[in-house]
């Protein structure tokens, strides 16, 4: 399911990618709009059905939501029914829903981390949010590329990095010859 053909072109998408080096990263909001098809694709993959879905519910960073939902919804029309598109963020808010008291909603996602205020009726309060750039898990694997640099002496590209981060077993992978002391201080991460 990792694999989606567009336009004679085939692509990994998904996990394959992502551990891939030669995988593309959505990297900013136009690559996301070139890109988003395939995505819907691979998604509707998933499902194992032949029927358009009813609802197709299309998430957004919080920065990037009143620019990109009308172009996004247009790119889905083929795909379903019905279409939505919400900052990432308010997908919590929707689940919570009507509460006795406003919240926040903290969204950690690759690039950044969005806080988005909810009031006690379950609304988002999009004008009062705020998202920080370089913020996420992009920032957490500098900090441990530095950290592995800075320790270690070695360095490791973003994918390896992340394939640490989501499978710290494949240490062997990447220093074959580490002892148990390399092996653990990677774990650590």
């Amino acid at each position: 399911p990792d694999f989606v053909e567009k336009d004679g072109k085939g692509y990994l998408i998904g996990f394959s990618a992502a551990s891939d080096e030669k995988g593309l990263r959505v990297r900013n909001s136009e690559f996301l709009l070139e890109v988003f098809p395939l995505l819907l694709e691979r998604a509707l993959k998933e499902r194992k059905s032949d029927k358009k879905p009813t609802m197709l519910v299309i998430g957004t960073p919080f920065q990037e939501w009143s620019r990109l939902r009308d172009r996004l919804i247009e790119l889905a029309s083929e795909y379903a029914e019905r279409i939505e598109c919400f900052p990432q963020a308010a997908a919590a808010a929707c689940l919570l829903g009507k509460t006795s008291s406003s919240y926040l909603v903290v969204d950690i996602g690759y690039n950044t981390c969005d806080v988005v205020p909810v009031d006690e009726n379950g609304k988002i309060l999009s004008n009062r949010g705020v998202s920080w750039e370089k913020l996420g898990m992009s920032a957490v694997i500098n900090e441990v590329q530095n950290e592995i640099k800075g320790c270690l002496g070695l360095s490791f590209n973003t994918v390896q990095v992340e394939e640490i981060l989501m499978r710290p077993g494949c240490i062997g992978k990447y220093i074959p010859y580490a002892g148990k002391e390399v092996k653990n201080f990677l774990n650590s991460f």
